[in-house]
């Protein structure tokens, strides 16, 4: 059965409170494809957006106490392993994530044992690896 993310979602959630990072959701962008005829409902089904699932800031760092942070989450599936492939990002996310400032952008992992890591975007990873992450 494929996944549809809210469990890594809900992981990143609690990783993110207990670093005091001050995270909101994004929701999906969505595609308009026709109307039911009842105003305010519609059919659309979900696009490849770029943007992040989650932008907020970190209460901690600098001297001004917060940091932007953008932070897109993935499940590591059952034939991925220990090892997640940065292609598991749409092209697009990856476009949206390098061209924010340095420092910035992350990538949030839910392994398959539970464990939550958050690792520094990168434009030319290769993958996330279990046990670098933070």
């Amino acid at each position: 059965m494929r996944s549809n993310g809210r469990t890594g979602e809900q992981a990143f959630e609690f990783w993110a409170k207990q670093r005091k990072w001050r995270m909101f959701k994004v929701p999906p962008d969505v595609r308009i494809c026709g109307s039911t005829k009842r105003p305010g409902v519609f059919l659309a089904v979900f696009s490849d957006g770029g943007m992040a699932d989650f932008l907020g800031y970190s209460e901690l760092d600098d001297l001004s106490g917060a940091s932007f942070r953008a932070v897109e989450v993935k499940e590591a599936t059952p034939t991925e392993g220990d090892n997640v492939s940065h292609s598991r990002l749409s092209l697009a996310q990856r476009k949206f994530m390098a061209a924010l400032p340095q420092g910035t952008a992350y990538v949030g992992v839910l392994w398959r044992d539970g464990k939550m890591e958050v690792f520094p975007f990168s434009g030319d990873r290769g993958s996330y690896r279990k046990g670098e992450g933070t």
